[in-house]
C-alpha cells in the first residue's frame, strides 16, 4: 500500500556535485476508489539559486497493480509534473518527481529522495 505518512530520513552520503539536498519532506498519500492522491510539501538546501527552497504540490493518479506508481503533480502557482514512486519494503520508497510545465515563480524542477512510512503509535 502506498497511503500513510512518508517522511525524509537523511542518508549519510555526501550530496552529488550540483544537486539541491532535501532538508525535509513530508508527503500525505490517500488511497480511495482506485485512485491515489496527496500532498507533497518539502524544503531543500539551495545555497546558490534565486529560487524558494520550499516545493509544495497536490499528486494525484491511478493505484498501481505493482509496486510502482506514476502521477502528476500540480502546484499553486500552476507548475505542473510527474511523480514516480517504489516501493522498496513495506516501509520504505523511493520517490522522484520533475516538472513538465513551470509554473509564475522560479522553482526547483526536480528532485529524488528516499522516504520511509511514519509509524502509528
Amino acid at each position: 500500500s502506498f497511503a500513510g505518512n512518508w517522511l525524509y530520513v537523511p542518508g549519510k552520503d555526501e550530496p552529488a556535485p550540483g544537486t539541491y539536498p532535501a532538508t525535509y519532506v513530508e508527503m500525505l498519500v490517500s488511497e480511495n476508489s482506485g485512485e491515489l492522491s496527496g500532498t507533497y510539501r518539502a524544503q531543500y538546501k539551495v545555497p546558490d539559486l534565486a529560487v524558494s527552497p520550499n516545493v509544495s504540490f497536490g499528486i494525484r493518479g491511478k493505484l498501481p497493480v505493482d509496486k510502482s506508481a506514476a502521477l502528476t503533480w500540480t502546484s499553486a502557482d500552476g507548475a505542473k509534473g510527474e511523480v514516480e514512486m517504489t516501493l522498496l519494503g513495506p516501509n520504505l520508497m523511493d520517490l522522484t518527481w520533475w516538472t513538465t510545465k513551470l509554473g509564475r515563480h522560479p522553482a526547483l524542477g526536480s528532485g529524488t529522495t528516499k522516504l520511509i512510512r511514519q509509524q502509528q503509535p
